[in-house]
């Protein structure tokens, strides 16, 4: 989670030039219980805009972008870094650093102590890891298979989707999720929209509902659990029958953050980077309903 979240960050900052990931171990030693443990290193460096030295110290706040050019010109609300710095020095007790000149590329660097390093000997061998892919494979993808559809298709009932994230990138994402869910049934999504932020989610829902909205949490304007609130709200006032099915999509996986999200209203939560076996589910319930 924390890596996509600055390898996003070094794509949509690096318009030429290279982005570099690497990762090394320092400080191995034996552990009490007699493993082997050491600390994890990993940073990305790119060749983008780079940030000047008066901005690094405001990196890691919430909803901070350097300069109001960056900010017309890159989607995003600036959160991610802070949540990927609450992630590794709160929850992993580790470190997360930027070395940054303006004009020449940034590299973040991140560091996890004390973590586990797995021998060959501990590593499952093949045969297990193809009978573990194949016994998840057996549950789960007959849900959405065309096979699935084809014999259900007097049953479904097509839903509209609104997509709510102030990312491009990550709408972009999860649309070429859609784009694949489409395969297994023509008929399964009658339309498909998107949303820059919660307001503008708001307008959308009460213009024309919709079936699922996924909706991300922090974005300028309104913040996803406000235009939750909003909509459950409406759905009241006005009686809808069949409310939204509504889900989180978030880089903030704290435990806090999911409980706010179910308590103003939500159906789900996915934290980011989301799998697409769990939307799929979700878009099939919506389609039986």
């Amino acid at each position: 989670q924390i890596l996509c979240n600055l390898v996003n960050n070094a794509i949509k900052f690096t318009n030429e030039g290279k982005i570099v990931i690497s990762f090394w171990l320092s400080d191995v030693e034996k552990c009490e219980n007699g493993e082997e443990c050491g600390t994890a290193h990993f940073s990305v460096s790119d060749s983008g805009i780079g940030i000047s030295d008066e901005n690094l110290a405001l990196i890691f706040e919430p909803f901070t972008q350097v300069e109001n050019e960056i900010t017309r010109r890159y989607s995003g609300s600036g959160l991610g870094l802070s949540i990927c710095k609450r992630i590794v020095e709160n929850v992993l007790k580790g470190k997360l650093i930027v070395k940054s000149t303006l004009g020449s590329g940034s590299c973040f660097e991140f560091s996890i102590p004390k973590c586990k390093i797995q021998t060959r000997e501990d590593k499952l061998s093949e045969d297990n890891i193809s009978k573990t892919v194949n016994q998840n494979t057996d549950v789960l993808v007959h849900r959405w298979e065309k096979d699935y559809f084809d014999e259900r298709k007097e049953r479904i009932k097509p839903i509209r989707v609104l997509i709510v994230d102030d990312n491009k990138m990550n709408r972009m994402v999860l649309k070429n999720m859609l784009k694949v869910y489409s395969k297994f049934s023509i008929s399964a999504i009658s339309s498909m929209e998107e949303a820059v932020n919660g307001k503008i989610a708001v307008e959308k829902y009460k213009e024309k509902p919709y079936d699922v909205i996924f909706m991300d949490i922090h974005m300028p304007e309104m913040d996803g659990l406000a235009a939750t609130a909003i909509i459950r709200e409406y759905e009241k006032e006005m009686k809808i029958q069949k409310p939204a099915v509504i889900a989180a999509l978030t880089a903030d996986a704290f435990l806090e953050t999911k409980n706010s999200c179910l308590e103003c209203g939500m159906n789900a939560f996915f934290s980011k980077p989301f799998k697409k076996e769990d939307i799929f589910l979700l878009l099939t319930e919506r389609c039986f309903l």
